[in-house]
């Protein structure tokens, strides 16, 4: 780990945001991608897609209940999905592309956090 730059410089960047955490004085580094405070959509965190232990992608949505402080499964995807694109908007969650297990997917699908369910959009 000590000889690798890229995971140093990440421990360091841990790090130093672990310390700003605690400290109450303005932070002396720039947040990444990484840092960056999380927002959530109707007061739920999902986690879309992704990838078993046999590298099978699931279609699963698994959410977390900020004010229930638990975990549930929502409707299951059209398509399967590994290294999956996601973004919320608007109280809906967008899936992009990723891979199906036997090819990338220039396909998207939205999940409406109102109707609870998946749709189909227009493809890349």
């Amino acid at each position: 780990v000590k000889q690798n730059l890229k995971c140093r410089d990440l421990l360091d960047e841990a790090r130093n945001y672990h310390l700003h955490l605690s400290s109450h004085t303005v932070p002396d580094f720039e947040y990444s991608v990484r840092t960056t405070p999380r927002k959530h959509t109707a007061g739920v965190l999902f986690c879309v897609g992704g990838r078993g232990g046999s590298g099978e992608p699931f279609r699963s949505i698994e959410c977390y209940s900020i004010n229930k402080n638990c975990w549930f499964f929502g409707p299951e995807m059209n398509s399967r999905r590994r290294h999956v694109g996601v973004i919320s908007v608007g109280g809906k969650v967008y899936a992009v592309g990723g891979h199906d297990g036997n090819e990338h997917l220039g396909s998207m699908e939205v999940f409406d956090t109102l109707t609870n369910k998946w749709m189909m959009k227009a493809s890349m």
